[in-house]
């Protein structure tokens, strides 16, 4: 059996309203103690993948300091291109709609479409996530919610109906790759 412990980054310092998603955003100041109360749900001992970026990379030197952590660029974020740092509302409309009417197959310009982010997250879930007893992962929420949509055989445009909170953790338990999801959001 293998547990897989996914854990979405504790909340950024940035103000609300900004798209991005691979821009290597500063981590909050509250990181120190949103890492303790993210530890106490998580095993003591387990194989553990980060996301490079700091807002990952650096919550997961603070859990578990003593351990090895696999930074993998699969783990990242959506890509959002030309839109990184933008203010949602300074996108241009036409490109904007254009991709919310079908974010899962259009790519934001010069970034990835949801599909891509799903490709590179399954890639890692097949080449990673067998034959271990427990695994966790720090990462973001597209990389979460496309997870739970390959192990629930949900479509893609239905997995934002999922919430991923800031420093949440979702646990799979896998039984013979038979997938039970003990919990989301917690």
């Amino acid at each position: 059996m293998t547990d897989i412990y996914l854990v979405r980054h504790a909340e950024v310092n940035l103000e609300k309203g900004m798209c991005y998603g691979q821009y290597d955003l500063e981590v909050s100041p509250s990181l120190d103690k949103d890492a303790q109360l993210i530890s106490k749900k998580l095993p003591s001992k387990a194989q553990i993948f980060s996301s490079p970026l700091k807002r990952c990379a650096s919550l997961a030197k603070i859990i578990f300091p003593a351990q090895h952590i696999t930074h993998d660029d699969r783990l990242k974020e959506l890509n959002f291109g030309e839109w990184e740092m933008k203010k949602w509302d300074e996108i241009d409309k036409k490109n904007l709609d254009d991709w919310m009417n079908d974010y899962v197959n259009v790519r934001c310009p010069d970034g990835e479409s949801y599909a891509d982010l799903y490709k590179r997250v399954i890639e890692f879930v097949e080449d990673q996530l067998h034959n271990k007893e427990s695994v966790v992962i720090i990462t973001h929420a597209g990389v979460i919610r496309a997870i739970l949509s390959h192990f629930l055989h949900i479509p893609l445009e239905r997995s934002f109906r999922i919430k991923v909170d800031f420093g949440s953790v979702t646990k799979i338990s896998l039984t013979n790759s038979i997938p039970s999801i003990e919990y989301i959001n917690h």
